[in-house]
């Protein structure tokens, strides 16, 4: 389903449904209203497309907890005033709905980018350009869906692949990976349990994408993950979703230590499945490779040495 408001009076009404929300929320659906109202009066035609992508599109969205995902993309003629604008205009318009205390949309890109898929995805970055073609909601003009194609099954997997090269490729280099400086952050802060929770459902999103060729919301991929696996990993996953949910400001010490060590043992869980999808592993071959093979081998197949 996908919806489309248009014209001077462009409003959301009680008949224009996301179909994918488990419980039908009044509340998000006026924000939602007010977002197209208030851009379009402020811009006019200068505004191109808005488009709602994350749990809000996938069916797993919290009110009072979620963000509200998406990018408005201004077509050419849009000046830096103008984004301004509209930076301020989303800045303020949660005040509307004193209980809403997540991010709104807060991504504008041109639409002339619509037209080189390479310079679209230096905008959005690969998984969301996937993310925003085969999940989001349009929620406002037409132009966006003739003017991107979605992704082949070997360019999503080769992303993947690269993704996991660049840090293994940090690694071998001595620098510290992202996950690794998370972890020094988590020690030293460990007010943001977003760090260390998100490192271990990371690789469940990438395994979901690897199985389904789709970009997944997180609760997405951690519940077809423990539907489908009975192992380890499967305990942890389920927790680090209970946390998100309760939204947990502290994770008691032990418990991110704990954590930390599973969520590196899942990332290289998915490096070994990564290789053997690519053909980076023969058959017989050690599953367990060091990371400057790992790095080498990637060089070889992808060419990004």
């Amino acid at each position: 389903m996908v919806l489309t408001v248009e014209g001077e009076a462009c409003r959301l009404t009680q008949r224009m449904r996301f179909d994918r929300l488990h419980n039908e929320d009044q509340e998000i659906d006026d924000l939602l209203g007010c977002l197209v109202d208030r851009t379009s009066s402020l811009l006019g035609d200068r505004v191109g497309a808005i488009y709602i992508t994350g749990s809000l599109a996938y069916g797993d969205f919290v009110p009072g907890r979620s963000d509200i995902d998406g990018f408005c993309f201004f077509r050419e003629g849009a000046s830096a005033e103008d984004l301004t604008k509209y930076d301020d205009m989303i800045s303020n318009l949660g005040k509307i709905h004193p209980t809403y205390e997540g991010k709104i949309l807060d991504h504008p890109i041109s639409m002339s980018s619509l037209q080189d898929r390479k310079k679209l995805e230096e905008d959005l970055g690969f998984v969301n350009l996937t993310s925003l073609i085969q999940s989001g909601k349009l929620i406002y003009g037409r132009e966006i869906i003739m003017s991107v194609q979605p992704p082949t099954r070997w360019e999503l997997d080769t992303y993947m692949a690269q993704d996991i090269a660049k840090i293994l490729r940090k690694r071998e280099a001595g620098i510290p990976c992202d996950i690794e400086e998370d972890e020094e952050s988590i020690k030293e802060y460990s007010q943001n349990p977003e760090l260390v929770l998100d490192w271990l459902l990371y690789p469940a999103r990438v395994l979901y994408t690897m199985k389904t060729g789709r970009v997944g919301s997180k609760k997405t991929a951690v519940h077809q993950y423990c539907l489908s696996h009975d192992d380890r990993f499967k305990m942890w996953l389920e927790q680090a979703l209970e946390y998100r949910s309760q939204k947990t400001e502290v994770i008691p010490e032990h418990q991110v230590k704990a954590i930390m060590e599973v969520a590196i043992d899942f990332f290289w869980h998915l490096v070994n499945l990564v290789q053997a999808k690519m053909g980076l592993v023969r058959k017989g071959e050690e599953q367990v490779c060091t990371p400057a093979d790992a790095v080498n081998r990637f060089r070889r197949l992808l060419d990004v040495a």
